[in-house]
């Protein structure tokens, strides 16, 4: 790989007139820590929806005396510990993005299909990484930082949408090479 092709894939789409040969199959999928990073975290992210009834009842309002209950103490500290492992894990994928790029399909997409799916991935990395910071804010140093990190929870929702939709469009075009970027499962030919 030579010095332009490094500076492309840092931003995970390859330049405009890029000239050279198409990208073998390998070539097309996203590396094994990328894969498994990605499905980790939306593990945890499902978890974390999971358990946010609980942050609301123990930092509800309760009758003067009356504790919380221990389940959903229990389930308050996995969502506080799961949110800065999420935020770990995304600076890991945020990193490792930076650092590797995103593989090229083997049929390249349109310019605009491409610039949009590199936003709506790294708008993911920044909307993750804050509302994990603002998590630990509001339940370590100040609660009322709680109401930003619901704004950064529909923020991802919206973005989730975009992404899954992309997904959904890609796989309907050319559902082998989909799947395959980012399981490493392949599906017949494609």
């Amino acid at each position: 790989m030579n010095r332009q092709d490094m500076s492309w894939r840092s931003f995970g789409a390859p330049p405009l007139g890029r000239v050279g040969p198409s990208p073998t199959v390998e070539g097309a999928r996203f590396g094994l820590a990328q894969i498994v990073l990605h499905w980790l975290v939306v593990l945890l992210v499902i978890e974390q929806y999971a358990t946010s009834g609980a942050m609301l009842r123990v930092h509800g309002y309760r009758p003067l005396g009356r504790p919380a209950d221990p389940f959903d103490l229990t389930l308050h500290a996995v969502h506080a510990r799961a949110g800065l492992l999420i935020f770990g894990l995304v600076a890991v994928r945020l990193l490792l993005r930076i650092a590797w790029g995103a593989p090229e399909w083997l049929t390249p997409l349109p310019l605009w299909r491409r610039r949009l799916a590199s936003d709506v991935q790294y708008a993911r990395y920044a909307v993750l990484l804050g509302q994990a910071f603002t998590g630990a804010i509001a339940i370590y140093l100040w609660w009322p930082m709680s109401g930003a990190h619901k704004a950064f929870f529909f923020a991802l929702v919206v973005l989730l949408v975009l992404h899954l939709g992309g997904a959904a469009l890609s796989f309907a075009t050319r559902p082998g090479e989909t799947l395959f970027r980012i399981t490493a499962l392949r599906l017949g030919r494609n």
